[in-house]
């Protein structure tokens, strides 16, 4: 994205009325003319004829005469975003409107009223700490903290499209962590389900944790070894490819089939088509703790199977002459 100001940009017009299109007339002596920027350029602007101001951003177009648009006002000295009636010479300069000035606050938060994207040719290191009050995207490149990564806001809050999220930490911060604050996942949300971290490649870690506390479950019901062996009994493993790696497991569709479904969820991946148990622009997907559960109840049916048998066959053994 081009840059939308530039230093000591300072021209004149004469009487632009409430006009879109402003006719520049020429740069003040000692000032830069508004032809620094390439036409077609979006630009920030400021216009005063002394009396009153007006702000905000346009396109700026050369020919004869080179002009400049007014087609976003973001602000007047009259409290609107209307077009002000400038009937004079009238100074037009290059600055930042307060509105996209992204400034420090008192507690050392870096403030953008409204939404901020921000263009990184390469890629971008936070050396400290990161906290975002609503939602961050990264398109492409990497973002590599070595702090902390808070994301404080609703909806989306860490959402990589394209990239790469490395979180190192060091011997004194200790390991660095991404975390909402409103407890609700980072993540796109797929009706009442959140995710952590959507990832359309691979997620390393060398240590990984799954809430497992009481308080965090409703309806607990346990899994019978019945309903254990039907599930291995029903869902099969599978060797495949997935995005040109060697894989195995399990196929989530096969889950929903055999009325294991409360197994699969669904994320949102653009572009997906639909078939017979998925949705569109979704995939599903399942987590090991659910196949630990029914893994684990199947093999206690087993154990106690295995555990009756060899109680009949120690009785047989004590009958036989």
């Amino acid at each position: 994205m081009t840059l939308m100001v530039r230093n000591f940009v300072y021209e004149t017009a004469n009487a632009p009325g409430t006009a879109t299109t402003v006719s520049l007339a020429g740069s003040v002596t000692g000032r830069v003319p508004w032809s620094v920027f390439a036409s077609g350029s979006l630009v920030y602007y400021f216009m005063t004829d002394g009396s009153q101001e007006e702000w905000g951003y346009g396109t700026y177009t050369s020919g004869s005469p080179n002009t400049l648009s007014r087609s976003t006002v973001l602000g007047n000295s009259a409290g609107t975003t209307s077009k002000l009636n400038f009937a004079g010479s009238t100074r037009v300069y290059s600055n930042i409107p307060a509105e996209k000035l992204a400034h420090a606050d008192s507690n050392g938060f870096l403030f953008v009223s409204g939404s901020l994207n921000i263009s990184v040719g390469g890629s971008l290191t936070v050396n400290g700490g990161a906290t975002v009050f609503g939602g961050f995207t990264l398109s492409s490149g990497t973002l590599t903290a070595w702090g902390q990564v808070v994301c404080n806001g609703t909806g989306t809050a860490l959402q990589v499209n394209n990239g790469i999220v490395h979180l190192s930490g060091n011997t004194t911060t200790g390991p660095a962590t991404v975390q909402r604050l409103d407890g609700a996942g980072l993540g796109p949300y797929s009706g009442t389900t959140s995710y952590n971290l959507i990832c359309d490649t691979g997620i390393f870690s060398p240590q990984y944790y799954a809430g497992s506390d009481r308080r965090l479950k409703d309806n607990i019901e346990p899994i019978t070894p019945e309903r254990g062996i039907e599930f291995v009994n029903s869902v099969d493993p599978f060797t495949f490819t997935m995005n040109g790696q060697p894989r195995s497991g399990t196929i989530a569709q096969q889950r929903i089939t055999a009325g294991f479904g409360q197994t699969v969820s669904t994320v949102p991946w653009p572009n997906m088509p639909a078939d017979a148990e998925s949705p569109e622009n979704a995939v599903l997907v399942v987590t090991p703790g659910d196949d630990c559960a029914y893994l684990l109840a199947a093999l206690r049916g087993a154990l106690a199977k295995i555990a009756a048998l060899e109680q009949r066959v120690s009785a047989l053994a004590q009958v036989q002459p």
